[in-house]
């Protein structure tokens, strides 16, 4: 059984390389953050709509428009007769007559971040889509002022004001509030609650790997589940917490068996 370890261990090493990559990978994808120049970092992953868009109620102001927008790409499954190609993070549908028309809210190319208050930068970020360089025509950008409310959860963007640019060669900015958690630079959970998961599973992992190693080091026991630290305690374990929540029912009922009492001399 010895001899067949170092087979065992490195099938388990390259079974622990392949979780380690796909996770890294998985993470990696769609990462959308920021770090700004006072050292906090924004994550705004969970915003992104990947094959989808937000739809900001309408303002009181134009209530016949519609808007389409995303963060962190561009908009996906926005109506046929807008240009899409240019990869746009918003649109905004409006009335012209019997007809509909389509115009788009910046670019996503042409993306700035900064602090929305530099005094204080836990308050949140502005995340503006510029127009680009040379575009013709009406020239709308899109800004979001996200600001961090750890109770609003993901949250969803308010239109705040977004005028319609109808001349041509003209500029404007259409400008959405979003009160969200992912507008703080740190986690909104408790800090005490992931520490003690993290002690929990490295202590665990510890107790598991160390305990295996030196049952089989030691003891030579083969590599496997009867390896395991203390494993008739863990078999034991199911039948134990069996009778202890069977023990504490009949103790709340008063029919739990009662300990006997010696006589007095």
């Amino acid at each position: 059984a010895l001899a067949s370890m170092p087979d065992r261990a490195s099938m388990f090493g390259c079974i622990l390389c392949f979780c380690f990559c796909w996770l890294s990978a998985a993470l990696a994808t769609g990462t959308c953050s920021w770090e700004s120049n006072t050292g906090y970092t924004f994550d705004f992953s969970s915003l992104h709509k990947g094959n989808g868009y937000w739809s900001p109620p309408a303002s009181a102001q134009d209530p016949t428009s519609s808007l389409f927008v995303n963060v962190c790409g561009s908009v996906k499954g926005a109506p046929q007769f807008c240009n899409t190609l240019k990869g746009s993070p918003g649109y905004r549908v409006f009335q012209i007559g019997e007809t509909e028309a389509c115009e788009e809210l910046g670019l996503v190319q042409d993306s700035n971040w900064q602090l929305l208050n530099p005094s204080k930068p836990k308050e949140g970020v502005i995340l503006t889509y510029g127009f680009g360089q040379g575009e013709e025509g009406p020239r709308q950008s899109l800004v979001y002022e996200m600001k961090c409310d750890c109770s609003a959860g993901i949250g969803s963007p308010v239109i705040k004001s977004c005028p319609r640019i109808v001349q041509a060669g003209q500029v404007g900015s259409c400008r959405l509030q979003w009160n969200t958690k992912a507008a703080c630079p740190y986690t909104c959970s408790s800090s005490w609650g992931w520490t003690f998961i993290i002690v929990y599973v490295a202590c665990a992992a510890a107790y598991v790997s160390l305990g295996m190693y030196y049952n089989v080091q030691k003891k030579s026991i083969p590599f496997g589940l009867e390896a395991c630290p203390h494993i008739e305690f863990w078999r034991d374990l199911p039948s134990l917490v069996k009778e202890g929540v069977t023990f504490m029912i009949l103790t709340v009922r008063g029919e739990a068996p009662r300990p006997r009492m010696h006589d007095t001399l």
